[in-house]
C-alpha cells in the first residue's frame, strides 16, 4: 500500500466558485494513497474550515479531497510540500 504524507499546513479551497465555497485547512499527516484513471493521484486528507458561506461551518473537521494530475502532484513533492511512502 501507497500513502502520502503532507508535510507542512496548506489550505485548500472548495467550490470557490459557487455560493457554497470554503476554505479547509490541512495539517501534516499521512493518509492512503489511491489512483484515478491512467494512475493519477487521489487521495482524503482531514482538514478544519476556517472560512465558510456559512458561519456555523466554522471550526468542523471535514474530508478534503484531493484529486489531481501526477505532473501538478509531482512539483510539490520536488518543494517538499509532499512525501510518497510505499509500505507493505
Amino acid at each position: 500500500m501507497k500513502t502520502i504524507t503532507l508535510n507542512e499546513k496548506r489550505i485548500f479551497e472548495k467550490n470557490s466558485t459557487t455560493k457554497y465555497w470554503r476554505d479547509i485547512e490541512c495539517g501534516p499527516q499521512t493518509v492512503e494513497l489511491k489512483t484515478w484513471a491512467s494512475n493519477h493521484p487521489l487521495f482524503v486528507l482531514k482538514g478544519k474550515v476556517i472560512k465558510s458561506h456559512d458561519i456555523e461551518e466554522i471550526g468542523l473537521i471535514v474530508d478534503c479531497y484531493v484529486q489531481t494530475y501526477s505532473f501538478w502532484l509531482q512539483n510539490d513533492i520536488d518543494l517538499g510540500v509532499y512525501t510518497i511512502n510505499n509500505e507493505q
